[in-house]
Parts: structure tokens; sequence; C-alpha cells
């Protein structure tokens, strides 16, 4: 049986050696959060295209979005959905969520199951498998709005960001 091994323990490490080897951002560091809150606008004047302006990253950290999430109220009569990315990649984040006319909390990496096709379809973004050490250009994390209608006023999003910083 074949000894296989992952990008952080090469196959001339031994196990017991292999904390000396992995960096901080793929086997060390610190996971934190940065929550922000946006209102939608008294004169619900959200419309498709915009850009919400979620948070800035510190330089050399890392977004996870597997454990981002946020939560909404009711934004919308019957449609409101936004990618999560940056200024050089709108979706890199989380790919087109709805978040409809219902209150929730929602994940960035949305998994559903699909009856037709026999498992779970799952809207994975970039980062998920080409995981971004962020720079000054890609630090402001965004949310790009897609398809609105008949968008509520004074309704809070609230956006819990994860990342991945050396300490």
């Amino acid at each position: 049986m074949a000894t296989l091994y992952t990008d952080v323990i090469p196959s001339t490490q031994e196990l017991e050696q292999a904390h000396t080897r992995s960096s901080g951002l793929t086997g060390g560091g610190q996971i934190r959060m940065i929550r922000s809150t946006y209102t939608t606008t008294t004169g619900t004047d959200e419309t498709s295209g915009d850009v919400i302006k979620i948070a800035n990253i510190p330089v050399g950290a890392v977004v996870l979005p597997h454990l981002s999430w946020f939560y909404h109220e009711a934004v919308a009569g019957t449609a409101w959905n936004m990618s999560i990315g940056d200024s050089t990649d709108v979706d890199r984040y989380a790919k087109s969520i709805d978040l409809a006319a219902t209150t929730g909390v929602r994940p960035f990496i949305v998994i559903d199951y699909d009856s037709t096709l026999g498992g779970d379809v799952a809207a994975f973004p970039d980062a998920v498998f080409t995981p971004l050490t962020v720079t000054e250009a890609t630090r402001t994390v965004i949310a790009t709005l897609g398809t609105i209608t008949a968008p509520v006023a004074s309704k809070d999003i609230v956006f819990c960001i994860a990342y991945h910083a050396q300490v």
C-alpha cells in the first residue's frame, strides 16, 4: 500500500518533523473574523451592478470563504442576489448568493442537494481551490449586487468574514 502526501508534508519528510516545514499560512497562524453591517438605503435605490464595500482585510492574510457567512433581514420583495469578492475578481469568495425575501443566515459557499443530479451541487468560489494571499489591490472585500427586485429600505445585512493571518 502506498503512502501519499499533501502539499504541506513533502514525501522526503518524516511525519514527526512535519510541524517544522509548514508555513504559517498552511499550518499555523490565527483565524480572525471581521464583522460589518450594511443597511439598505431609505430610498431603496440599490440596483444591479452596485458594489457594497464590506471590509478591509490585512495584507498578507488569506480569506476563508468556507468559514465566512452573513445574516440578512428580508431585503427584497422577490429577488436580491450578490457575489462576494474583491476588485480583481468579484466572485472570488462567493458566487451569486440569493437572499430573496426571507430572513436567514447564509454561508459564502452554498451547497444544495439536487435530486436530478443525484447529489450535492456546489457553487464553489475560486478562493476555495486557489487561496489568495491578500495584497493591497485585493484587500477590500466587496459584494457586487446582481438581480434586485422590489428592495426593502432599512434592512440589515451583517457580514462575518473569516481570514487566516500569520502571527
